[in-house]
């Protein structure tokens, strides 16, 4: 049981106790129903994740734990994809992203589109949960 505030440095620590080493894919994302949906997923599958609720939290863990995968929800806490894919690669320009979309009602998201080159494939809400595992096979075996 971790006290909260949580100390990244403590859980990260906790987690590779976990996994024995094990990277893990790394989620961001700040809706709470939207996360259900990837945990179900990432639990029967046997997969070990991370999340975290803002950029600055997934900036932080991609220093510090280098996850193979980053599966990023569209927008999080008010930050753009496209905002978030620049930061994510300016850190990490490795990793494997996962884009996560649904409908916009915003005018002006077409100007913080991420390039194409920088992602590895979009998934657009909602979505079975097994087009995800799919995916994640994908990546890590390459």
């Amino acid at each position: 049981v971790l006290a909260k505030p949580v100390v990244l440095p403590t859980l990260f620590e906790m987690l590779d106790q976990m996994t024995q080493g094990l990277k893990p894919v790394l989620l961001v994302a700040d809706d709470a129903d939207f996360l259900s949906v990837l945990h179900t997923a990432l639990e029967e599958s046997s997969y070990a994740w991370l999340e975290v609720t803002s950029l600055s939290e997934a900036l932080t863990a991609l220093e510090e734990r280098a996850p193979l995968v980053v599966v990023l929800d569209q927008y999080v806490n008010g930050v753009t994809l496209g905002e978030s894919v620049l930061a994510i690669k300016r850190v990490s320009p490795g990793v494997a992203l996962i884009l996560c979309e649904g409908e916009s009602n915003n005018g002006d998201q077409k100007q913080t589109e991420p390039p194409p080159a920088l992602i590895y494939a979009t998934l657009h809400k909602p979505f079975p949960p097994g087009k995800l595992i799919d995916m994640l096979e994908s990546i890590l075996e390459r």
